[in-house]
């Protein structure tokens, strides 16, 4: 429901609402990747790159092997300055079978950028 919330107020061009809802949609369901998404949308459009780094964080707490959460959490923390959090994202794509191109494709592109 929340995330549903989110989705019309983004409609309607209330994002700073559409941000609060998709943001209790991933409180009330760490898995809710629709929700995480939607809200990452939001928050780089505004350039918000730290908020987004405890939001990945929880996500991935509860499902590490996604290689797309890997790959968003990698360019937000570089985009917020926290290479640490790049690197342990980068080390966590590379482990799954078939990303470790990847997983080098981003890391090349964070140091480019």
């Amino acid at each position: 429901a929340r995330w549903l919330a989110g989705t019309a107020a983004e409609q309607l061009g209330d994002y700073d609402r559409a941000i609060e809802e998709y943001g209790e949609a991933v409180r009330n369901d760490r898995g809710n990747r629709d929700a995480v998404l939607s809200l990452l949308r939001l928050l780089e459009a505004q350039g918000l790159y730290e908020d987004a780094l405890p939001i990945l964080s929880r996500y991935r707490s509860e499902n590490p092997r996604d290689p797309e959460l890997l790959v968003q959490t990698i360019r937000f923390a570089h985009r917020a300055g926290a290479p640490k959090v790049a690197e342990g994202a980068a080390k966590g794509l590379e482990a799954i079978p078939g990303q470790r191109g990847r997983a080098a494709a981003e890391r090349a592109a964070s140091r480019a950028a």
